[in-house]
């Protein structure tokens, strides 16, 4: 259908509380398998790139081919850089097309993360391209030893001095796969919508029943990412198949296993994210 920025397509998710969900990929297969997942869902959806894994391929690779085939798509898709832990990589991110950048500079003192993330809101503003920050930090995994929870005034002072489109919270979600189920603040994220006139954003979903996703879009979330999961269901599928192959197997047969493995864990979350059918 087309390419828009991070702000349009979360903007009737909040307003009709749904969640899109935003997809993290290494490769045109997964691109291939987020791409038609919603597609066949009537689904609108973000295709994420992840700072961390540049070392993987270059931005100024993989963003021109997210754009372009994004373009292609018969649903609307946003483009975005995740985790964008320096100003370079946002501003190279803007120069192969990104529409909606993310500084992540919750590891910084507040004073430091606003100024930085205005610096970056400043920039993308005048090329058309929304910005997604953080506030409170996000655990890396299991333990959870560094978890900051997000203060709701905080939140409220940093949404209006850095005017960003898109806010992600800390709630006791953690990045990577949990080994516990998340115990979620729900009464913190309620206090954090009400006062919050943009939409909200949920990292390090792994874990997180369905039930609690349900509960975290009623109250705000809009935007979901989904990535440690579907890349252990990915390499699982693959790990199955090839010790199923009778015959030698050949690396052009994996490319449709990534795509078809992606593609059912992509389906499979739209539909618990709600976003399913909102596109005629």
């Amino acid at each position: 259908m087309t390419l828009i920025t991070l702000k349009d397509i979360l903007k009737p998710a909040r307003e009709e509380k749904y969640a899109v969900g935003s997809f993290n990929i290494l490769d045109i297969q997964m691109i291939r398998g987020v791409i038609e997942g919603a597609e066949e869902e009537h689904s609108p959806v973000i295709l994420a790139f992840g700072d961390i894994h540049s070392k993987i391929v270059n931005f100024d690779i993989i963003f021109p081919l997210m754009v372009k085939m994004a373009k292609k798509a018969k649903i609307p898709v946003a483009v975005i850089l995740d985790h964008g832990m320096s100003f370079q990589s946002n501003m190279i991110a803007l120069k192969y097309g990104a529409t909606g950048v993310m500084f992540d500079g919750s590891s910084l003192p507040y004073e430091q993360n606003a100024k930085k993330t205005k610096e970056i809101v400043k920039i993308a503003h005048s090329l058309g391209v929304s910005v997604e920050a953080e506030i409170g930090h996000v655990a890396v995994d299991k333990n959870k030893e560094k978890e900051i929870y997000t203060d709701p005034i905080e939140a409220l002072n940093f949404m209006e001095e850095t005017n960003v489109d898109a806010l992600a919270i800390s709630i006791g979600t953690a990045h990577g796969i949990c080994l516990k189920k998340p115990q979620l603040d729900f009464d913190r994220l309620e206090k954090i919508n009400e006062i919050s006139d943009i939409p909200l954003v949920l990292h390090g979903g792994s874990g997180v029943s369905d039930e609690d996703f349900r509960k975290c879009i009623e109250n705000g979330i809009s935007k979901i990412n989904f990535f440690s999961r579907n890349s252990h269901a990915i390499a699982e599928y693959l790990r199955k198949k090839l010790n199923g192959m009778g015959n030698e197997p050949y690396y052009q047969d994996l490319v449709q296993l990534v795509r078809d493995s992606c593609k059912a864990k992509v389906k499979e979350k739209i539909r618990v994210f709600g976003s399913n059918n909102r596109i005629l």
